[in-house]
């Protein structure tokens, strides 16, 4: 598996009370190149059940990222004919430009091409993760996320963990983890863990929730602190 990610750093404003008002949040979108030979239904299948889907591709800054990053002469990505138009497999509709050339898709580097669904290729998975520099507490951050995403992230291993951090400039940040006993926000079993040393200590017995610090490691904090938060946006499916 080779993995690349891609940061994307968006800015909505309203005005409340005749004051303008702006939040931001990044959007890290990671894509995982998996060397493994299968059929597009089969891929799309292997992708939701280990990230979000099969790759989704919305810009220039995605392709750039996919051939710098990855070495492949085909993968599958998330795009089908249903057969009445062309969509992404999470259901949304591609603009036309990404097409190579007109008619039969060009095969230049890095284009796209149209075969039959049954052939097996390697394929391009990914994933989602939102950086919202807003601060608020535990609970609040969940809610947020839920409401706005899928979660608050859940991280899976060290690459996950790593990549996240990398791509923001806080020094800590909530992650989906709490206790007891230690679950994420998901309920998702928790296989993989990066405290740092001495943590987790529940001081004053009040700290009953992960954040990640700035060497990447994991401390527990009391839930009512704020600081700004990951949120994981997470597979939705339309068939």
């Amino acid at each position: 598996m080779t993995l690349v990610s891609i940061t994307l750093l968006f800015y909505c404003c309203c005005y409340y009370n005749f004051f303008l008002s702006c939040c931001s949040y990044v959007q890290l979108r990671k894509y995982y190149y998996i060397n493994q030979n299968m059929s597009w239904g089969d891929a799309r299948e292997y992708c939701r059940t280990h990230y979000t889907d099969l790759a989704t591709i919305e810009s220039d800054n995605d392709i750039n990222g996919l051939q710098s990053g990855f070495s492949y002469e085909k993968a599958w990505i998330g795009l089908w004919d249903d057969p009445s138009s062309w969509k992404w497999s999470l259901g949304s509709h591609p603009n036309s430009w990404r097409w190579s050339s007109i008619g039969e898709p060009g095969r230049t580097k890095g284009g796209w091409y149209d075969i039959s669904c049954e052939r097996n290729h390697s394929f391009v998975c990914y994933t989602v993760f939102h950086h919202v520099n807003t601060i608020k507490s535990w609970y609040s951050a969940q809610e947020y996320c839920r409401s706005h995403y899928t979660d608050l992230a859940t991280i899976e291993n060290a690459m996950e963990n790593d990549m996240i951090f990398n791509d923001t400039q806080r020094l800590y940040f909530w992650i989906g983890l709490s206790r007891v006993p230690w679950t994420w926000s998901n309920r998702s079993p928790v296989s993989f863990t990066n405290w740092q040393t001495g943590q987790p200590d529940n001081q004053n017995s009040t700290q009953f929730c992960a954040a990640e610090l700035s060497d990447h490691k994991w401390t527990d904090e009391d839930c009512s602190t704020r600081m700004v938060f990951i949120c994981h946006k997470n597979n939705k499916y339309v068939n």
